[in-house]
């Protein structure tokens, strides 16, 4: 099994682009789970948003990013910033 990891920290993360264009020259021959680690995972809808992208096509998990001090509800910054190098370690 192959996992494909998408990292998110937008609201429009544009999935349903990636998951299209993968799924067009995926040719079935090897299993593909998708890991989708994203900010938003928390917001009402996303979970049905990212179902939709997915479209029944792959296996998924849709996970948010770790604690870190600069994201999620245990930071030290006045407000949320982007950590690539933290939703990469989760």
């Amino acid at each position: 099994m192959i996992s494909l990891i998408y990292l998110t920290n937008r609201q429009d993360c544009k999935l349903k682009w990636t998951i299209q264009s993968f799924a067009n020259q995926y040719d079935g021959s090897v299993p593909v789970e998708w890991v989708i680690v994203d900010f938003w995972q928390m917001e009402p809808g996303r979970k049905e948003y990212i179902e939709k992208c997915i479209g029944g096509s792959f296996h998924y998990q849709h996970v948010s990013p770790k604690p870190s001090p600069v994201q999620g509800e245990h930071r030290v910054t006045k407000e949320n910033w982007f950590a690539a190098s933290n939703a990469r370690n989760t």
